[in-house]
């Protein structure tokens, strides 16, 4: 899956990997093949509570030097985001976090535009169908999301 985001400007923004709580639907949730490859037993990344400064970290952020310890093989939802699969009643979207600074600023551009309608694309193939009917978990209602477009489920 492409990124549009450059990985030296996700290494400066330190919002990505902390949550508020322990389990958050802004948590990474596994697929299937990736708590078998990852060794977790859940659908969600552990993100434990930091005794000082109180937030809720993934495991896998190494945060003296702000980057991710598995950031090649790094989970689906990762590598999606600042792309969300978001439910909103009965319908489930391709949804875009504004909350993240580089989305934010860049989504009025033409590459932004031209890069949502590949992703769009995406989505609507049936391996990725697929792999949203297997792991139902990774379909979260977040709040706050720019919904893009409906996903054929």
């Amino acid at each position: 899956m492409k990124q549009i985001i450059p990985e030296g400007y996700c290494l400066q923004c330190k919002g990505c990997c902390r949550f508020s709580r322990e389990r958050s639907e802004w948590g990474v949730h596994l697929t299937l093949d990736e708590q078998q490859s990852l060794g977790i037993r859940d659908t969600v990344i552990p993100s434990p509570k930091d005794p000082v400064s109180g937030a809720c970290f993934c495991v896998f952020l190494d945060t003296r030097q702000e980057r991710c310890s598995v950031y090649y093989k790094r989970p689906f939802e990762c590598r999606l985001y600042p792309f969300l699969i978001n439910r909103r009643g009965e319908t489930v979207f391709l949804a875009l976090d504004t909350n993240c600074p580089y989305a934010h600023e860049h989504y009025e551009t033409q590459a932004m535009r031209d890069f949502i309608a590949s992703l769009v694309a995406e989505c609507e193939t049936p391996d990725f169908i697929q792999r949203l009917k297997n792991n139902p978990w990774l379909i979260q209602q977040y709040d706050g999301v720019l919904n893009i477009a409906p996903l054929p489920l």
